[in-house]
This record gives structure tokens, C-alpha cells and sequence, in this order.
């Protein structure tokens, strides 16, 4: 009797953890990667640029963190970038370190480049620049 007793325990305990690795899997999927695409794809078409255009663009807004795919969650995590007035985001890189080093969060800039497509999915951003000039208002 005691063998059974032990032996349906633990059976019970893997089953237990199949279900919650199964639950685990099911909301990474949907919070991590489910909406992201289609968030890109309205930032972009609210601009009127597609998401890649690897034209020359000239953007002005604030310089700071962009806001993350989080579905609410509050997170630690900042990557900088720029949010135009209307709200848009885009993220910054640039083969130069010292081209955005001076500046602080908050700062309204105004940024020529080349916009590409966007670097994370982590983020909803209507691509990124790759920094020419930037320039403080």
C-alpha cells in the first residue's frame, strides 16, 4: 500500500509540472512574440513609411527609453530611442559610439539617417535609424 501511495505521488508531481511547463510555454509564446508583428506593422502604416525603407529620413521628437512589449508588466529594461510627437517610436544605432553619447533623456533632438527595419521585436517601433546627424533643439 505505501509503494502505491508513493508511486501515485509522484506521478502526480510530474503531471503537475508538465502542466505548468505547458502553461509557461503557452504565455511566453502569446506575450513575447503573438503581438509584436502587428504592433510593428500599425506604428509603421500610422507614419505612412514601411517599416523598412533604407531612404534618407529626418526625424525630431525626445530622446529617452522606448516603451517595451510588456502587455502591462513594468520592467527594468531600456533601450534609447526616439518618440516623435505624434507618439511614433524609433529605435537609434549607429556604427559611431560617440554620436549619441552626450545626450541625456528627454532632450529633444532632431535625427538624419537611414531607416531600416526594426532591430527588436522586444519593442514597438516604426524601424530604426541608423544615425547620420543628430542634432539638439
Amino acid at each position: 500500500m505505501k509503494k502505491s501511495l508513493t508511486t501515485y505521488l509522484v506521478i502526480s508531481f510530474i503531471g503537475a509540472i508538465l502542466i505548468g511547463v505547458a502553461i509557461g510555454y503557452t504565455l511566453g509564446r502569446t506575450t513575447s512574440g503573438g503581438s509584436a508583428p502587428s504592433d510593428q506593422t500599425s506604428a509603421s502604416l500610422a507614419n505612412d513609411l514601411p517599416a523598412s525603407t533604407d531612404e534618407p529620413v529626418t526625424k525630431e521628437g525626445t530622446f529617452g527609453c522606448l516603451k517595451p512589449n510588456t502587455d502591462g508588466r513594468e520592467t527594468m529594461e531600456c533601450a534609447m530611442g526616439l518618440t516623435t510627437p505624434d507618439g511614433t517610436q524609433y529605435g537609434l544605432g549607429s556604427s559611431d559610439p560617440a554620436a549619441l553619447a552626450g545626450i541625456t533623456t528627454g532632450t529633444s533632438i532632431r535625427v538624419t539617417g537611414t531607416l531600416g527595419a526594426p532591430a527588436s521585436p522586444r519593442y514597438t517601433t516604426a524601424g530604426t535609424i541608423q544615425v547620420q546627424t543628430v542634432t539638439k533643439l
